[in-house]
């Protein structure tokens, strides 16, 4: 796949930023959450800052409590750690040279 060799290299590149269907689907979620569009960007962009490592999801917490995140209801939160998740595998990881945890495991299968 000539496609995604070309996105691994990118990767390579710290200011490499994969506008992805996962990153969209959070975004979108994020804008029904505030009514603040710039809010909803910036939430986005520093939760895909967060993917970029290898521990995104047992510090995305820190995240919430430096902006003060508030839920709604249990819904809410699980909907946006499903997202969140979703977000993680299949985010290109520098460490993992370029490739997403998602692939890896496929590359792992086979």
């Amino acid at each position: 796949m000539p496609g995604r060799a070309t996105q691994v290299q990118e990767c390579k590149n710290a200011d490499y930023f994969e506008v992805t269907k996962e990153y969209e689907e959070l975004l979108q979620f994020l804008r029904k959450m505030f009514w603040r569009k710039s809010k909803a960007e910036y939430l986005a962009k520093e939760i895909q800052s967060y993917c970029e490592s290898f521990r995104a999801m047992e510090n995305i917490h820190l995240l919430f409590e430096e902006e003060k995140i508030r839920f709604k209801s249990q819904k809410q939160a699980e909907e946006l750690m499903r997202l969140i998740r979703n977000l993680a595998n299949n985010t290109r990881i520098f460490q993992n040279n370029g490739y997403t945890p998602n692939e890896l495991e496929e590359m792992m299968k086979k």
